[in-house]
């Protein structure tokens, strides 16, 4: 019986885990090309000219080049990077 229900635990707490997210993060390059305020979305353009769009978060950090906060509106035409999970933006820095 203790055997049971500690393989019913472990199995529980494996499920739980899936399902709590993958936490892999992505990093992405490129020209800040787009930002719609009302979706709350921006485009990046990469070197290949491939577009990427991004989700704004509550918790989005906006940094200029010299790592002070900026509105994203004031990146745009600049090189930016790009962290996110999912494709919503966690950070995006002015290179």
């Amino acid at each position: 019986m203790k055997v049971f229900v500690s393989l019913l635990l472990i199995v529980m707490l494996v499920t739980g885990y899936s399902l709590a997210g993958c936490g892999k993060k992505e990093n992405d390059e490129g020209t800040l090309t787009a930002v719609n305020s009302g979706s709350k979305t921006f485009v990046v353009t990469d070197s290949n000219g491939n577009k990427t769009t991004f989700k704004l978060t509550p918790g989005t950090k906006v940094k200029d080049q010299k790592g002070n906060a900026a509105q994203l509106s004031d990146l745009v035409d600049q090189r930016v990077a790009v962290v996110s999970e999912h494709s919503q933006a966690d950070r995006v820095s002015q290179l």
